[in-house]
Parts: C-alpha cells; structure tokens; sequence
C-alpha cells in the first residue's frame, strides 16, 4: 500500500479507501456514516 495524501486525492481514490476502512473496522463493531462521508467526498470533488 501507498501513502495517499488525502488533500491531493481523487475522489474514486477517497472512496476506495473509505471502503477499505469501513471493512477493516466492522469486526471491531466501529460503524462509520459511510453515506454521509461519501457525500462529503463527493461533493468535494
């Protein structure tokens, strides 16, 4: 895996690493707002 700056990023980029995150995190039953941050990414872009 790569350093990603996220400021830099593209948005495909954000939200391929938010899913990332999202399944890394659910078996320590740590729910992220996966809509609401991919509204903000998307409207970001």
């Amino acid at each position: 895996m790569t350093r990603m700056y996220w400021a830099h990023g593209k948005a495909e980029d954000k939200l391929a690493l938010l899913d990332a995150a999202d399944d890394m995190l659910k078996p320590l039953e740590i729910d992220l707002d996966k809509s609401k941050l991919k509204r903000l990414i998307v409207r970001e872009s």
